[in-house]
C-alpha cells in the first residue's frame, strides 16, 4: 500500500516527527501528514475511495488506511 516495508503508523510517526522539529502547528502538521499519507498511498483504489470523502480528517485516512493493510494481510 505505501513503499515495500512501510507501514501506515510507521509512516505518519515518522512524518509527525520530523513536522514537530520544524516547527509545524498541530493543525498544520495534521492537514500536511495527510497529504503526505494521501500522496504515498499506492492502491488507486484505496486513494479514490479516500479523495471522495471531502475534508477527510488524518485520524479517519489512518484508520481506513489500517484497515485495508490488515485486510490485505
Amino acid at each position: 500500500m505505501l513503499r515495500p516495508g512501510k507501514d501506515v503508523d510507521s509512516f505518519v510517526l515518522r512524518l509527525k516527527k520530523q513536522g514537530k522539529h520544524r516547527g509545524y502547528d498541530p493543525e498544520e502538521l495534521d492537514a500536511a501528514v495527510r497529504g503526505e499519507l494521501l500522496e504515498n498511498i499506492s492502491l488507486q483504489e484505496l486513494r479514490t475511495k479516500l479523495f471522495e470523502v471531502s475534508n477527510i480528517q488524518l485520524q479517519e485516512v489512518v484508520t481506513r488506511a489500517r484497515a485495508w493493510e490488515m485486510a490485505r494481510r
